[in-house]
């Protein structure tokens, strides 16, 4: 489904970890779903989950600092102290002080058999380690930016969420933000040329000229001459 620039997809799985979860979509190049504003919610709710699955993992955690909630995507998750938030009455309560990771359902009892459903989706805290089956499956979010891929040289186009939006994973051998230059390695040092100029005349030319200059690489020529001779640099 898509919406606002961005693609997401829920995958079914009774047994999937928070864990599991975030490097699977990673593994798709994304990440677990980041959920910025009551409008997002909503979409997630009435056009992915359909209003059909009971819960999902998201990409909210405070695993780093208990307490200090953020989306996958860096931002901060909004508390139940902000004008907007999804969070159920008493959450998040870090049970058992191992809940760390945000899930979206729509049921007000946990306990089998005593499944109430709720009017809408909220976020609760659950384990990212474990799943006692009642988290049904993970919602991944991946940016249209990457499709077609801006990335050069056979990169891999990846969703990092925030004002970068995507990043390019370089295959061996190139560098750039786009992957758009070839690594000059200690291999290929030649590409600076001869760096010890001493005759009377000479040519610098930056590496693979007449190519743009690549990322990483710095050259230093040096000119010597005899005593009371002019360098003339044309």
């Amino acid at each position: 489904m898509e919406y606002n620039g961005h693609t997401y997809r829920y995958f079914s799985d009774l047994t999937i970890t928070g864990h599991r979860a975030r490097a699977a979509c990673i593994g798709l190049q994304g990440m677990l779903v980041s959920v910025n504003t009551q409008a997002e919610h909503e979409f997630l709710a009435s056009k992915v989950l359909r209003r059909r699955t009971l819960s999902a993992f998201v990409g909210g955690t405070d695993e780093q600092k208990e307490g200090s909630w953020r989306w996958a995507d860096g931002t901060e998750m909004a508390l139940p102290t902000s004008p907007w938030h999804e969070w159920y009455e008493g959450e998040p309560d870090n049970h058992g002080g191992v809940e760390h990771c945000a899930v979206v359902s729509n049921y007000k009892y946990w306990a089998v058999l005593r499944k109430v459903k709720l009017d809408s989706y909220v976020w609760r805290d659950f384990s990212c380690r474990f799943n006692d089956n009642n988290i049904q499956g993970y919602i991944c979010e991946r940016t249209l930016a990457c499709e077609p891929s801006p990335c050069l040289n056979n990169a891999t186009c990846r969703y990092v969420g925030g004002e970068e939006e995507f990043t390019c994973d370089c295959v061996t051998g190139f560098v750039g933000e786009r992957c758009q230059f070839e690594s000059v390695t200690s291999k290929v040092w030649t590409h600076c040329g001869d760096t010890h100029l001493t005759s009377d005349r000479g040519v610098i030319s930056s590496p693979l000229y007449p190519r743009d200059y690549p990322a990483n690489v710095d050259c230093a020529w040096l000119v010597e001459t005899e005593a009371n001779r002019t360098v003339l640099l044309t």
